[in-house]
C-alpha cells in the first residue's frame, strides 16, 4: 500500500530520506493533496524531505483554535 510506503519515508530523520525514495512518493502526495498537487516538483521534494509524520488518534486536539500557527497539517485519512 502506498500510505505505508510514504509513512515510511516521512517517519525517517530529514537527514535519512534519499531523493529516490523522496520522488517515489510524489504522485500520490499529489492526488491526495489539491494544495501539493500544483507544487513544483523541486518544491514537493523539498516538503517531502523536511515534514514531519505525526500520528494522531480520535479526539487528540492537532490545532487548538485562535493559537497563532507555525506549521501546516495535511490529514490523510
Amino acid at each position: 500500500m502506498m500510505q505505508n510506503r510514504v509513512i515510511s519515508v516521512i517517519s525517517k530523520p530529514s537527514n535519512d530520506r534519499r531523493r529516490g525514495e523522496v520522488r517515489v512518493v510524489l504522485p500520490w502526495l499529489r492526488k491526495k493533496s489539491e494544495l501539493l498537487s500544483t507544487c513544483n516538483s523541486d518544491v514537493l521534494e523539498d516538503v517531502i524531505k523536511h515534514c514531519n509524520y505525526l500520528r494522531v488518534y480520535k479526539d487528540d486536539v492537532i490545532v487548538v483554535q485562535g493559537d497563532t500557527g507555525d506549521w501546516y497539517v495535511e490529514l490523510f485519512i
